[in-house]
């Protein structure tokens, strides 16, 4: 969807003749996003790459379909002036680009059930939010409201992201001292493939997914932080 909504604005761009910034900034979305889909592709499970494979066919499909619409559309052979072929291709990309608002509502309606926004990546969520206003002003600035409309929708869910996380900050990381003292205690090592099973029976009823190396570094971390304190009380 980002490399869509990238191409699509490139292709917006072209049309109205909005080279510099629209062009140029959606070229770099554009390589971005297909370095972002060669890297999921490459490191995605068999099932997960034929989705991907019917998901590019068809994006494909509808980004020549517009490409070609916006070429013989300026030639004139839709009987349609410049601008109208324009404005079909800005409606085309807001709808693109609204779509790209479903995963941050969704984050958003997570963050308001946990009370915690743990999940939301404030640096992102800042970025977008002088992105979004930087576009704004210049769609302002230039009488384009197909550019001012998605990107002022962004501007008010960042900004309501960043608000979220100030309601609800993401809880701190234990430090080495506090971590220390709650192991003070005996803690149980799994010690054998059997008890590892069993443990991951239980933790798999609970709804959460186990990984086992992840439990052994734990384990690892647990035993050396619990061995000096051992030490200590021995003397």
């Amino acid at each position: 969807m980002l490399f869509c909504n990238a191409y699509m604005w490139c292709v917006y761009g072209c049309v109205t003749n909005s080279i510099y910034p629209l062009v140029v900034v959606n070229c770099v979305g554009v390589i971005t996003s297909l370095v972002f889909s060669g890297i999921y592709y490459r490191w995605s499970s068999p099932q997960q790459r034929l989705y991907a494979r019917k998901l590019w066919f068809a994006a494909a499909t509808g980004l020549l379909l517009s490409t070609a619409y916006a070429v013989i559309g300026v030639q004139g052979v839709t009987n349609q002036l410049p601008n109208d072929v324009a404005a079909t291709l800005g409606f085309v990309c807001v709808t693109a680009n609204t779509c790209l608002f479903a995963s941050p509502l969704e984050t958003m309606g997570k963050v308001i059930r946990t009370k915690s926004a743990a999940s939301l990546p404030i640096s992102l969520c800042i970025a977008n939010l002088v992105s979004g206003a930087l576009w704004s002003v210049m769609a302002v600035c230039q009488n384009d409201m197909f550019v001012l409309a998605p990107n002022a929708l962004g501007t008010v869910l960042s900004a309501v992201q960043v608000a979220l996380y100030i309601k609800y900050p993401p809880p701190p990381e234990m430090d080495a001292p506090t971590l220390r003292s709650e192991t003070a205690r005996p803690i149980p090592i799994v010690t054998s493939a059997t008890k590892l099973e069993e443990l991951s029976i239980k933790v798999a009823a609970q709804g959460v997914e186990f990984q086992p190396v992840l439990a052994i570094r734990f384990f690892l971390r647990t035993r050396d932080l619990v061995q000096p304190h051992n030490a200590i009380c021995a003397a």
